[in-house]
């Protein structure tokens, strides 16, 4: 259910968790489990198609649990992002050693 209003065919900015701001552009996901919910997490990795969104300034995911892979390399081609919040997942392996270059 944490994503029950992403469906294609609507205007992504108003599904939950999604912040948008000038021009329909996204800002923000907030995308989080509960972890007193059953079935409140998501499964996979971090898709790299995220790197699309070019005007985002913030990730927030918290609680999915079941994210799995290494830290998501996609965020150092994101000019705007200053906010990353990746907690409580099965993320594995270092950060990565750039990870202080970026802009913001």
């Amino acid at each position: 259910g944490i994503l029950s209003t992403w469906k294609k065919g609507t205007p992504c900015c108003s599904w939950n968790g999604i912040t948008c701001l000038t021009n329909d552009r996204v800002t923000a996901l907030t995308v989080a489990g509960q972890s007193d919910v059953a079935g409140s997490f998501l499964s996979g990795t971090l898709s790299p198609s995220l790197s699309k969104l070019q005007h985002l300034d913030g990730i927030y995911f918290n609680n999915l649990k079941n994210i799995t892979g290494s830290f998501p390399q996609f965020i150092f081609q994101l000019p705007q992002l200053k906010y990353v919040y990746i907690t409580n997942n099965r993320l594995s392996g270092p950060l990565p050693v750039n990870i202080g270059s970026l802009s913001q």
